[in-house]
C-alpha cells in the first residue's frame, strides 16, 4: 500500500493498494517517474502525542534541485536545514520527535508531469493498522475508482 502526495498548489493525497509501475494518473494528470527507482530517501510519518499522523519528513538522497526549489515555495512545506522537508496534512505542525523516527525506505518514487508538478510516493505497509486507516480516510478514502 502507497501514499502518494501530489506536491500541488494544495497538497493532495492519495492511497494506492499497490506499487505503480512508473506512472500514475490522478485528477486526470499523469506523473511519470523520473528515473530514480522506488528507494530515494528515507522517510517518517511525524506523529502527535495522540498518535495521529499529521505529515511526513522526506529525505531524499536523489540531486533534484528543482524538487527542493518547488517545495519550499508550498504553504504545507517545510524545508529543512539539511535538504529534507516536511510536508503537512494540515495547518497543525506540532509533532513529537521521539514518536516520528520511522526512517523507512523503499516504496519511495519522485514522479513528476509534463507540466513540472511533482509527486511522492511513501510505502504504508509497516504502519499500524490504525495508521493506514487514518491516511486512507485523510485520502478520501483511497484510490479513486476507474
Amino acid at each position: 500500500m502507497l501514499l502518494i502526495t501530489v506536491l500541488s498548489e494544495t497538497l493532495k493525497c492519495r492511497v494506492s493498494p499497490g506499487i505503480i509501475n512508473g506512472e500514475v494518473n490522478i485528477d486526470s494528470v499523469t506523473y511519470q517517474d523520473v528515473g530514480q527507482g522506488d528507494w530515494t530517501g528515507f522517510y517518517d510519518f511525524l506523529r502527535t502525542q495522540e498518535g495521529d499522523i499529521i505529515g511526513i519528513r522526506y529525505a531524499p538522497l536523489v540531486d533534484d534541485p528543482s524538487l527542493l526549489g518547488d517545495v519550499g515555495n508550498k504553504s504545507y512545506a517545510r524545508v529543512l536545514p539539511n535538504a529534507a522537508f516536511e510536508l503537512f496534512f494540515s495547518g497543525e505542525r506540532s509533532f513529537v520527535p521521539e514518536m516520528s523516527t520511522d526512517q523507512d525506505f523503499g516504496d519511495n518514487m519522485v514522479l513528476r508531469s509534463t507540466l513540472g508538478e511533482y509527486a511522492l510516493t511513501f510505502g504504508l505497509d509497516d504502519l499500524e493498522p490504525r495508521e493506514r486507516a487514518q491516511l486512507k480516510s485523510l485520502a478520501g478514502g483511497g484510490w479513486p475508482r476507474l
